[in-house]
């Protein structure tokens, strides 16, 4: 007895050993998932008191258009993670470094392409497609301030990639925090002495672009070499792009599901309901980013073991796909039953009883996104990069189409389009099983 209980003792120590970085790495992960979204979650009914319906819904549609980010960048974030996960394991950190230098330089020239054109297109756009909206002045200068954080973002996207692939979700974590803190504090103080949106939108742009530069400064120092400079090297550029051309596509049908479809509803049925939305589609979002940030570390773990001689177990890979995604039902499950008492406590009675019910449809549909969520890093760090773009891009036409046609019926009919997403990515599963046969 007294060896048997020495024996799982050391096989106890062994397992705590052998899993305590892959734990650590998850909770920063975690940490940074938790962080965004609740921070913003506790600065809306703020910005919505200080800037009344009208006034968040600009900050709301500037915001949807800092999220179409993925089309600047050519998917070169998530290329980033993947190749400096794999310079590091094959021991060539300059390699990681001009990675990260050549990512800069892509994210960098669309960003300045997108702003220019921006500012060209926007007395257009603001006086045609979003007349709903507001004046063509304040339309135009929260559509060019969206450009903005959206260029930003991708710079800050790149450093965040180059984190995750040297395995410093602690490092990047911690950054991420203490800026959000800092731009949270700015942006209400902003919005409650000016009660404009549009300044509220420049100092959220000046906190995004500090923390852009802290967290290049964090990258230099995990990396341990000058990233922050952009290369005219076509190589590196070459190799993101080949790989983040998928994700390019890929990103493009998840910003057809949370994007676009934002823009659609400013447009269609102007700035009060954009408001409603956007509060209802933060909430929603929940179940499916924090989750989906938390468990970002799958992505570069399986990318960087499939670098290597190590093999993969595929009883472990169905596991994780499976039991993992089974997981990630369980908060959607539990906010789909609470979601009346939090949009009353969080927002108000009046609102929660005129949109519970579009809430839990958001819920439901980000609920069974999350399912997805191991399957598709398994299948990202696999390779399998061209079938996960063709799939997201299908299902995000779809659902954005089922929207528009169901649009004639009213607000609430608009949403349940987003029920359709979900089920057409479960494709992932079968694709996995052929992968690992």
């Amino acid at each position: 007895m007294p060896g048997t209980l020495a024996h799982w003792r050391d096989r106890l120590s062994q397992a705590r050993q052998r899993f305590r970085p892959h734990l650590a790495r998850t909770g920063w992960s975690s940490l940074d998932a938790v962080a965004g979204p609740f921070l913003s979650i506790a600065v809306s009914p703020l910005l919505l008191h200080s800037l009344g319906s009208h006034g968040f819904g600009l900050w709301a549609f500037a915001a949807a258009v800092a999220g179409l980010g993925g089309l600047a960048s050519l998917g070169v974030g998530v290329a980033t993670t993947k190749y400096v996960a794999e310079d590091l394991a094959s021991d060539r950190p300059q390699a990681a470094i001009e990675t990260t230098r050549a990512a800069l330089s892509i994210v960098l020239s669309g960003g300045l392409l997108l702003i220019a054109l921006s500012a060209a297109l926007a007395p257009t756009l603001a006086s045609t497609a979003f007349v709903r909206m507001g004046t063509v002045g304040e339309v135009c200068a929260a559509l060019v301030l969206g450009i903005v954080l959206l260029a930003t973002q991708e710079i800050d996207g790149v450093f965040t990639g180059a984190l995750r692939g040297a395995q410093r979700f602690d490092f990047a974590a911690q950054v991420e925090l203490a800026m959000r803190v800092t731009w949270v504090g700015a942006v209400i103080g902003v919005a409650w002495l000016t009660r404009d949106a549009i300044d509220t939108l420049m100092a959220s742009g000046a906190l995004t672009v500090l923390k852009a530069v802290v967290k290049g400064c964090a990258a230099q120092s995990a990396l341990r070499g000058r990233c922050m400079i952009p290369t005219r090297a076509t190589t590196p550029m070459l190799r993101l792009v080949r790989f983040g051309k998928w994700m390019w596509v890929q990103n493009l049908g998840g910003l057809l599901f949370s994007v676009v479809d934002r823009l659609v509803v400013g447009a269609i049925f102007g700035a009060a309901d954009l408001a409603r939305y956007s509060i209802c589609m933060q909430l929603a979002q929940l179940v499916h980013g924090i989750q989906a940030t938390a468990l970002q570390p799958l992505f570069p773990w399986v990318a960087t073991r499939a670098a290597s001689p190590q093999s993969l177990s595929a009883a472990m890979l169905k596991r994780t796909a499976v039991v993992g995604g089974l997981a990630c039902l369980v908060v959607p499950l539990g906010l789909v039953a609470v979601t009346d008492t939090v949009l009353s406590l969080w927002i108000g009675t009046a609102f929660a009883q005129e949109n519970s019910g579009i809430c839990r449809i958001l819920i439901a549909a980000y609920g069974l996104l999350a399912f997805n969520i191991p399957v598709h890093y398994l299948l990202l760090g696999l390779g399998a990069v061209r079938f996960l773009a063709a799939i997201n891009f299908a299902a995000g036409t779809v659902s954005l189409l089922a929207s528009l046609l169901l649009s004639p019926w009213g607000f609430s009919d608009f949403v349940l389009g987003k029920l359709l997403f979900a089920p057409l990515i479960l494709l992932n599963f079968v694709v996995l099983r052929k992968s690992i046969q």
